[in-house]
């Protein structure tokens, strides 16, 4: 499945309890500079170079120069590793030949509230609102 190589990649463990993310939330397991691929539009966040951003130019416009933004960096590239799989399950689902399930509405909506409350910790909630408009046309695909 492309969402379990997508999350083993950029170091999200299966099957582990993310409930503080202020508590070593999506602590990378591996080092994320192996075979990074380069997108048109993707930025670089901290260490992490995204790698779906090219689906929104407003997180792109946003997340570039993000160091000067906020004070935890740790905290943005680890909301842009979610919005990486939140872009991921938007084009997923909007691929020909795409098998409606209800699964990924489910998971960019947990993704998009991860977010939303990253956001919020930066202080940066209001910039986030384009998360919602990813949520919703992931919800018209698999609906």
């Amino acid at each position: 499945m492309k969402l379990k190589k997508l999350l083993s990649e950029i170091g999200v463990e299966q099957m582990k309890v993310y409930n503080d993310l202020r508590v070593n939330a999506f602590t990378p397991t591996q080092d994320l500079q192996e075979d990074v691929v380069e997108e048109e539009n993707g930025v670089v966040v901290g260490d992490y170079q995204t790698k779906h951003f090219d689906v929104c130019p407003g997180a792109t416009a946003l997340y570039q120069g993000i160091e000067d933004k906020v004070e935890n960096i740790d905290l943005a590239e680890r909301s842009a590793k979610l919005h990486d799989v939140l872009f991921f399950v938007e084009k997923h689902v909007q691929e020909d030949g795409y098998d409606a399930d209800e699964f990924y509405g489910q998971v960019g909506e947990i993704i998009g509230h991860q977010i939303m409350k990253m956001a919020e910790m930066m202080g940066l909630e209001e910039e986030h609102q384009y998360i919602q408009g990813h949520i919703d046309l992931i919800n018209k695909a698999v609906g």
